[in-house]
């Protein structure tokens, strides 16, 4: 048949558009910007884009990009063919900034421990502690965490779709770790540094 649905939404071709904003943060604040990155005073640019290609033949890519320059920046890119295969790799952040405002005596080692200077002298009160003045460093509490996934869809038959979740997680950063040592305390800043993969295979039959 040559008729055609002239209100049906069908495109075809290449579409786009972006955004370009600015953002400004009056004072440091790690709570304010707890999730959202904006912890630290001045500004931040925010960009974000979207668009795609389509084909008569049903392939097609889209793309969308979100938060570009901040700290929970996200994007995901899909391409497939219409009713047969459809794949997206997909990627965001997020920081969790609990305090930023701390500061330890405590160094890291080449080994991702924690240990106290050299110099350091031991008393049973923080008054005693001659060293502390001159050995506390500021640190930052919290962690980054970012996801890189990939979905994979195949429809392998009218009423068969085969599919696969990749998904991969890193956190990396700094948590406050309580140690408690014959009725004394004390907290240290344990350095985080983890990555967790998850895998999902199915297939759905209707």
């Amino acid at each position: 048949s040559d008729w055609k649905c002239e209100s049906c939404p069908f495109y075809g071709g290449y579409e786009a558009e972006a955004e370009l904003g600015a953002l400004n943060v009056d004072e440091d604040a790690a709570r304010f910007g707890r999730y959202s990155g904006l912890d630290e005073k001045g500004g931040y640019a925010d960009a974000a884009a979207r668009g795609g290609h389509r084909r008569e033949s049903g392939t097609y890519y889209e793309y969308e990009f979100m938060d570009l320059g901040l700290d929970t920046r996200e994007g995901r890119l899909t391409a497939g063919r219409e009713g047969l295969l459809e794949a997206t790799l997909s990627y965001d952040e997020i920081p969790y900034n609990a305090w930023d405002t701390t500061a330890t005596p405590y160094r890291r080692s080449a080994r991702d421990a924690v240990a106290l200077p050299s110099s350091w002298v031991r008393a049973g009160s923080t008054g005693g502690m001659s060293a502390l003045p001159g050995s506390l460093a500021p640190v930052r509490i919290g962690t980054d965490r970012s996801a890189l996934g990939l979905d994979l869809a195949w429809l392998a038959r009218s009423d068969l779709e085969v599919y696969a979740d990749l998904r991969r997680e890193e956190v990396e950063g700094n948590r406050r770790s309580p140690v408690v040592f014959l009725g004394s305390i004390a907290e240290l800043p344990e350095p985080v540094d983890a990555s967790h993969d998850q895998v999902e295979l199915g297939a759905v039959y209707r």
